[in-house]
């Protein structure tokens, strides 16, 4: 199983995903949507290439969809043991510009 690793941007998209799910429908809400995404990190520890290649935004990137989020994601090998990371970038809402977001 890979390790799952988040980057301070991730986070940061992670927390205004609760934020606004919180305004707009409560913290229960939000929780359970944050649990959903969670959820998608897990199933990318168990199956990293799970998503789809985005070589127009990156050569290396990778995306899954979440409800109306996106995952943006990389995954990478440790140079000195058999470890697997997969590298969360970002988790923008799925009618956002990528450019510039990530």
């Amino acid at each position: 199983m890979a390790k799952v690793r988040i980057t301070a941007a991730a986070k940061a998209h992670l927390l205004d995903i609760w934020a606004y799910t919180e305004a707009a429908w409560g913290a229960s809400q939000a929780d359970v949507y944050l649990k959903d995404i969670g959820a998608a990190f897990d199933r990318l520890a168990h199956t990293p290439h799970l998503g789809k290649a985005r070589p127009e935004i990156h050569n290396d990137y990778r995306s899954l969809p979440v409800k109306i989020h996106v995952i943006f994601y990389t995954v990478t090998n440790s140079a000195t043991n058999s470890v697997t990371f997969v590298n969360i970038i970002g988790v923008l809402h799925a009618k956002m510009d990528v450019a510039g977001r990530i």
